[in-house]
């Protein structure tokens, strides 16, 4: 499995999106988001969108992980076998704050993709 970041770690303080990667015709990623830094009363969500062309892209996300509050470590497993068409991914990330000192929230995460190159598969049959 070889690691590829769709969203190097920096400080983000609105919502944005990460730029396309090319994934070919692997059928299997493992996705670890790892949030760094975060204050009380804000919240972070990660979405994972797939493109044929890395131009037009799903109307639905592929994969959302579950609203964030805290500092961690979440993995989850992707199956794109039921999405054929896609060969670019892409994370969109929203983020949202309650706070009443500071109204534009803070997050400090990446995002980390890792799957089996088709290439090297070939090679070792």
């Amino acid at each position: 499995m070889l690691p590829r970041f769709l969203v190097h770690e920096d400080v983000r303080r609105e919502d944005g999106t990460s730029v396309p990667l090319e994934v070919g015709s692997v059928q299997q990623i493992d996705l670890k988001l790892v949030i760094t830094q975060t204050r009380e009363q804000e919240s972070l969500v990660v979405s994972l969108e797939g493109s044929p062309d890395g131009v037009e892209w799903e109307k639905r996300p592929l994969f959302a992980f579950p609203q964030k509050f805290y500092c961690g470590t979440y993995t989850r497993s992707i199956d794109l076998s039921q999405h054929p068409e896609v060969r670019y991914l892409r994370a969109r990330w929203t983020m949202n704050s309650w706070s009443r000192t500071d109204a534009r929230p803070s997050f400090a995460f990446y995002l980390r993709a890792e799957f089996a190159e088709v290439a090297a598969m070939a090679a070792s049959v």
